[in-house]
Formats: C-alpha cells, sequence, structure tokens
C-alpha cells in the first residue's frame, strides 16, 4: 500500500493518493457545475445540490452536462412557496378521476 497523506481537496486525513486523484475529479466537475449556474444567475448552493443529486445516478463528469442541459433548457429553481412560479401537474377532473 502507498504513502497516505492529507487531501488538499476535503478534509480527509490519511488519505491513499487514489483518494486524492478521484477527490480531485469530483470537485473538479461539481465547481464546473457551479460555475455554470452562476452563469445563469442561479445561487451557487442550489446548483451545487442539483449536481449532488444528479451524481447518484451518473458519473460526475455527466452530472455536469445534465446541470448544463437543465440550466440551458430553462430551469429556474423557486426557492420557498411562491405558487405563481411553481409548475403543476394537471389535476384529473371528478369525472377522469371516477372512471
Amino acid at each position: 500500500m502507498g504513502e497516505r497523506v492529507n487531501c488538499p481537496t476535503c478534509p480527509a486525513r490519511d488519505v491513499t493518493p487514489e483518494h486524492i486523484q478521484r477527490c480531485a475529479y469530483v470537485e473538479t466537475a461539481r465547481a464546473e457545475a457551479v460555475a455554470l449556474g452562476t452563469g445563469y444567475d442561479v445561487p451557487q448552493v442550489t446548483t451545487a445540490d442539483l449536481w449532488a443529486h444528479l451524481g447518484h445516478v451518473a458519473a460526475p463528469p455527466d452530472a455536469t452536462r445534465i446541470v448544463r442541459q437543465v440550466l440551458d433548457l430553462g430551469w429556474r429553481p423557486v426557492v420557498g412557496r411562491d405558487d405563481s412560479r411553481l409548475w403543476h401537474a394537471p389535476r384529473a377532473s371528478e369525472s377522469e378521476r371516477a372512471s
């Protein structure tokens, strides 16, 4: 096993060189996504949160590409509960639900 050092990217201590490489890879992709969001006036924490959620189903660079697509398609986050800015799925009428 190789020499263990502290990670310069995250607060992890006594890590392997593989951890350092993986951590830098992930942080680079996240930072790129946050920068994209900043260009659309999306708060950094909101873009980072979207990226993190996408990271559960996509590799870091893929999550960044998806964030780019979402932003390019016009997604704008809504903070709070301003009903005029939220999208609501159409509701079935009473007669449609009874069928």
